[in-house]
């Protein structure tokens, strides 16, 4: 009995094995095949996700461009700027212009609306919110349109130049460019103008900075060399001093202010080592300084000449002011003019004598 029994429990001991094998053998191969295909789903996933937000991104960026509020203030005299759209077909080309950003990539077919777009902005006096909405759109141009798409580009920015330069906002131009060559720093014209404006605008140092980043494209060398030879000129005529000049005959006559009172026409002897006066005139408006005046004796073509000097607290000539200034008096009763204006007071200065203008030119002495 009991070897029965045994045997009954041994054969069942290895039925229950078998069972238990195939249940281990079934939940080994389910979860394996769930595993592939959580893997399988996670590359889907993140194949269709890395083109969606591409798609995204472009949905979003112009969503953004839409949305964006133009805090610029709009300038009085763009609202004389020529506009031949109506109202219905402003709403057209609006309405288009939202088609776009349905768009993955923009082509050729594009542009028309988007510069009229852009037009729109600038009669608004929208200017800078146009320069972006161009430049945005760029991301967004199929590549093989990019060129194209910058030469209209390009023909915007000219006209939005003329339109400015016609109200006369120079700051604005100025913005817009800066505005421009962070948008397309390759682009060399884009700093030329900046510098241009920057020169209209007497920001010098400014305008050379911008042609700094001008000067590694050869193509414009010329440009480049006319615009720095332009900032040099204007800063040596910034420093310089202009006396109008009257022509008698051979002889030229200005005006020289004494203590910023009383004007004196003196004609121009560059022979005369000492700028003198006439008697007459320091008798009748500066008599006090005949009191301390020093004895003078001076050589002319006709003999020696006796007379004074005296000391003046301040001369002035074109706006230049000189204090201390030694004068010679003598009694040239003869003379039709004040006095002569020797080289004692030109030799402060580089000099020179315009003709064409008639006007002497001063630059002060470094």
């Amino acid at each position: 009995m009991s070897g029965v029994v045994s045997y009954h429990w041994s054969e069942r001991g290895l039925i229950l094995n078998r069972t238990s094998g195939y249940l281990l053998a079934l939940c080994a191969g389910v979860s394996l095949g769930w595993l592939a295909q959580q893997f399988w789903f996670a590359g889907l996933d993140q194949q269709v996700s890395s083109s969606q937000r591409d798609l995204l991104r472009n949905e979003q960026r112009l969503k953004n461009l839409r949305s964006k509020e133009q805090n610029l203030k709009k300038p009085a005299s763009l609202d004389s700027v020529d506009s031949t759209s109506t109202k219905t077909e402003m709403t057209d080309i609006e309405l288009l212009a939202d088609q776009l950003e349905n768009k993955a990539q923009l082509s050729e077919t594009d542009f028309q609306v988007i510069f009229s777009v852009a037009k729109q902005k600038l009669a608004q006096g929208n200017v800078q919110d146009a320069i972006v909405y161009l430049y945005d759109l760029r991301l967004l141009v199929d590549s093989q349109f990019e060129d194209a798409y910058l030469n209209g580009v390009q023909d915007f920015v000219q006209h939005l130049e003329q339109t400015l330069e016609k109200a006369g906002e120079h700051d604005l131009l100025i913005a817009s460019f800066r505005q421009l060559v962070s948008f397309q720093p390759e682009y060399t014209p884009y700093y030329l103008s900046l510098a241009h404006w920057l020169i209209v605008s007497e920001e010098w140092d400014e305008a050379e900075l911008s042609l700094v980043s001008a000067r590694h494209d050869l193509k414009y060398g010329e440009e480049v060399q006319l615009l720095e030879n332009t900032i040099a000129e204007l800063r040596d005529r910034s420093s310089q001093y202009i006396v109008p000049l009257q022509t008698i005959g051979e002889h030229y006559l200005l005006e020289l202010l004494v203590n910023d009172e009383h004007s004196l026409s003196l004609m121009i002897d560059t022979g005369a080592s000492m700028t003198v006066v006439k008697t007459e005139f320091v008798q009748e408006y500066l008599p006090s300084l005949l009191d301390e005046a020093d004895e003078l004796l001076l050589k002319t073509a006709n003999g020696s000449v006796k007379g004074s000097k005296v000391q003046v607290g301040q001369v002035s000539l074109g706006g230049l002011s000189m204090g201390d200034v030694t004068l010679g008096v003598l009694p040239l009763s003869d003379f039709t003019y004040d006095g002569l204006l020797g080289m004692d007071i030109l030799k402060r200065f580089e000099f020179k004598i315009d003709q064409e203008n008639q006007q002497l030119v001063l630059n002060p002495q470094l």
